[in-house]
């Protein structure tokens, strides 16, 4: 089974966006009969919840700490977008986080 990290800043306000967009990628992988354990925690949790994830997804706010990331955790590390992240578009960024981990064991 697949881990998947949605990872946010703690000082922005918007834990009830992030939450709901876990729920939308949730349902999009039952919908696509796929498992896979997917939750969104804060930037400063990393060390503890992102140690055995297969793909950290940052969202719109902390983006520019990608460089950083990629050195504390051991898996691939990858942006949502704006206009995907805005949408809240659970189908496409759960797509985008397979992706992610394919090329990651291609690699």
């Amino acid at each position: 089974m697949k881990k998947i990290v949605l990872l946010c800043d703690t000082y922005n306000d918007m834990a009830i966006a992030n939450n709901y967009l876990v729920s939308k990628m949730k349902e999009a992988s039952i919908k696509d009969s796929i498992e896979c354990e997917i939750y969104a925690c804060s930037i400063h949790d990393i060390c503890e919840k992102a140690i055995d994830a297969d793909v950290v997804l940052l969202t719109p706010l902390i983006c520019f700490k990608q460089f950083l990331i990629e050195k504390i955790v051991d898996c691939p590390v990858e942006q949502i977008g704006i206009g995907a992240y805005a949408n809240i578009d659970g189908q496409y960024i759960l797509d985008k986080a397979f992706s992610k981990i394919s090329e990651n064991y291609v690699s």
